[in-house]
């Protein structure tokens, strides 16, 4: 499944899950935070991936992965601060409290949400991953 956003942002959902981790009403909100910073901070008319998957026999992991300007490395352990907006934010709308919601949620469901980053001349592929387990 793709589709394109007001950006031009080529956006993909792909993979599938069987498994039904106990989580929050709450839970929700993790991914689509993760899914609207992608979209906020992705080059424009590049990609969106979101992917979905089983891990073990009650888990599911979710990926989320755009191209744009990626969070340098002393800000990496930073970006789930309250009110932190990276170095290379600019001008994107934000007040800072999307990735620490998302991580005090994802802390509530005992995870960590991570961030990894593929640099090519300061931008590349910025991905944040999050699994849930059943506790």
């Amino acid at each position: 499944m793709g589709g394109r956003s007001k950006q031009g942002l080529h956006l993909q959902l792909t993979g599938s899950s069987y498994n039904r981790p106990a989580v929050y009403t709450s839970f929700i909100l993790v991914p689509l935070i993760l899914i609207d910073n992608a979209i906020k901070y992705a080059t424009p008319r590049s990609e969106v991936n979101i992917r979905v998957q089983d891990i073990g026999d009650d888990g599911v992991r979710v990926s989320i992965e755009s191209f744009g300007k990626v969070v340098i490395p002393s800000e990496r352990q930073r970006i789930f601060s309250k009110r932190y907006r990276g170095t290379n934010a600019g001008d994107a709308p934000g007040s800072g409290f999307g990735l620490w919601i998302a991580q005090t949620i994802a802390h509530i469901h005992e995870t960590e949400i991570n961030y990894t980053a593929s640099t090519a001349m300061g931008e590349g592929w910025n991905t944040f991953t999050i699994d849930v387990r059943s506790p």
